[in-house]
């Protein structure tokens, strides 16, 4: 329970009131056969005036005497009479630490869990250390946010054992883990999504109160932090990420909805253009085993050359003859998954108008699932879901991959050149309003990295995050992997940069090129090797290639990862003196 009343600025403080509440609600606990614990029992006097904190005040419940503490825990957060939110950051960061410890007990840099292991464990249990109200580590003093910035950034180089003089932002992209600060604002944002979303009458209001008085705008304006109120936090969080004031956005109301009785297609999954034969195989297969009486309805989700997102269906009858249906889809954040979940719509309000019995065969498998599931998060889809309840002794379901299937690319094209029939117009949604701070999240770190001027050579690689480079190699070979990629290696330039060499220079070309890595498979004083190794990379690969960041930055096998990575490796190895220095 939490009781608590405001006192004016310069006013004596007096308790009767307080105490009249708390004599109150010992009669009710009484009425009720209740007994309040004292011993549990915190008073806080909130004030920055240094008179009244010194001040003995008292009250009394139970038969015992409450004296007032400096800071105590209210609903998990530890709040201080200054209100600056120091030791609700300090215990952060202290949880944060100590989830990290429990992660560097198995990150050996040889016979450790493999990087990849490791960052999806940080990302999956460190990360909510900090991100449990994530509006408190604004309101403490920066010096907190800027101490768990740098801890992950140790974290991770720790991880793929980069040296300490490298960048942490290199660390951050290379690993695809977004900097905490970003991942903090996101979640303020979601924070007051779900706040303005919800059903909570006495929070909208409160917050809309607040947003019409002076307050926000002196939130917005304060550099200081511990001045800010938890509002303030969270509408610098969406202004920062380019979303409306008032984030309000359709939820799902019902968390599961009656069996609609549909069976989950049948799903594999298949290597782009490595499993073309098989996957064509078996889209023929699931085509063919859909009984002649029922009609095939194709949807199809796509986008144009000008960012417009269109849906279609394309209906094939019993007597050979066709229709069609394509319709632009507008909304707040309108995506490629949405879109093909918009065509499922289609397809079923097509077959509740002409009530036949039909097959809809989709290839997006996230579309297909969404609309199936019984517990979708996703706005979208649980109205579609809602559709099928009505027309569902009529519907069956295939699923086809995206390649392979020529009648696919025939309605793809024919949706993206055909006239539209109208304008689909989505409600916004929360789902929508996530979507787009994540994507303005991941905008703010693109340009940051854009800025940087840390590894020229990751630059090259990765000029856009986060990449889709993945991360496949074990222990060893990953950790060797990642300081060849970033350049933290035994190249003049790295050497250079930290007084281990004079000059930048490769010494085997007599000065003429710069020694960077990519130049290392290019020397021609090195030929030899070099050869070498481009041979195997050719052998490996299967084709030609322009450069070695060509190899790097391509998504092979996990074993043809692996065999190039031992080749450089190698390479690096046998021809720099300093080995991975």
């Amino acid at each position: 329970s939490l009781i608590s009343r405001s006192f004016l600025v310069g006013s004596r403080i007096t308790f009767s009131s307080l105490q009249g509440d708390i004599i109150a609600l010992e009669r009710w606990a009484t009425k009720w056969k209740m007994e309040f614990e004292p011993a549990k029992t915190n008073l806080v006097i909130f004030t920055r005036s240094k008179s009244i904190r010194r001040d003995t005040y008292r009250v009394r419940m139970g038969g015992s005497t409450i004296a007032p503490v400096r800071v105590a825990r209210c609903l998990g957060i530890w709040l201080d009479q200054e209100y600056t939110m120091i030791d609700e950051a300090k215990k952060k960061i202290d949880r944060f630490q100590s989830k990290i410890k429990l992660l560097l007990r198995i990150a050996g840099p040889k016979w450790g869990c493999p990087p990849a292991h490791l960052l999806r464990l940080y990302v999956a249990t460190a990360v909510p250390a900090l991100a449990h109200n994530p509006w408190s580590l604004f309101l403490a003093p920066k010096r907190y946010l800027k101490k768990a910035v740098s801890i992950q950034r140790r974290t991770i180089k720790r991880f793929l054992s980069l040296p300490s003089c490298s960048g942490g932002d290199v660390a951050e992209v290379y690993a695809k883990v977004p900097p905490i600060d970003l991942v903090l604002r996101r979640r303020c944002a979601s924070t007051l999504m779900n706040l303005v979303s919800g059903n909570d009458v006495w929070a909208k209001m409160e917050y809309e109160t607040y947003l019409d008085s002076q307050l926000s705008l002196k939130d917005v304006r304060r550099k200081v932090a511990t001045w800010q109120s938890p509002f303030g936090a969270l509408l610098k969080s969406v202004i920062s990420l380019g979303l409306p004031l008032w984030p309000e956005g359709k939820k799902v109301t019902r968390k599961i909805i009656p069996d609609h009785g549909v069976r989950f297609p049948r799903m594999r999954k298949f290597q782009p253009k490595a499993k073309i034969k098989e996957a064509t195989e078996f889209s023929l297969k699931e085509i063919r085993e859909i009984p002649a009486d029922r009609t095939i309805v194709h949807t199809c989700g796509v986008s144009t050359a000008e960012g417009v997102c269109r849906a279609g269906i394309f209906v094939q009858n019993e007597d050979g003859s066709s229709s069609h249906l394509v319709v632009n889809v507008r909304g707040k954040k309108v995506s490629h998954h949405i879109a093909n979940v918009v065509a499922v719509r289609l397809a079923l309000g097509y077959i509740k108008r002409t009530q036949v019995k039909a097959t809809i065969v989709s290839t997006s498998r996230s579309a297909v699932s969404a609309v199936l599931s019984l517990s979708s998060s996703c706005f979208h889809a649980r109205e579609t879901s809602l559709l099928l309840q009505k027309v569902k002794e009529k519907v069956s379901f295939t699923w086809v991959p995206t390649f392979g299937f020529s009648q696919h690319d025939e309605v793809k094209e024919f949706a993206l050149g055909a006239s539209v029939a109208h304008t689909v117009v989505l409600p916004t949604s929360s789902s929508d309003l996530l979507r787009m701070a994540k994507c303005a999240m991941l905008e703010k770190w693109n340009t940051r990295w854009k800025r940087s001027s840390h590894s020229p050579e990751l630059h090259d690689m990765m000029p856009d995050v986060p990449s889709s480079r993945r991360h496949t190699f074990g222990t060893h070979t990953a950790r060797a992997m990642a300081r060849v990629r970033t350049g933290h290696c035994g190249v003049p330039v790295f050497l250079c940069r930290h007084g281990l060499m004079g000059s930048n220079r490769c010494q085997e070309c007599d000065g003429a090129a710069v020694g960077t890595v990519e130049h290392f498979f290019s020397c021609e004083a090195r030929s030899q090797l070099v050869d070498g190794v481009i041979h195997e990379f050719k052998l490996i690969v299967e084709g030609s290639f322009k450069s070695v960041w060509d190899v790097f930055s391509v998504n092979l096998e996990v074993g043809k990862q692996i065999r190039i990575a031992n080749v450089v490796t190698d390479f690096f190895f046998r021809t720099t003196e300093f080995g991975f220095l």
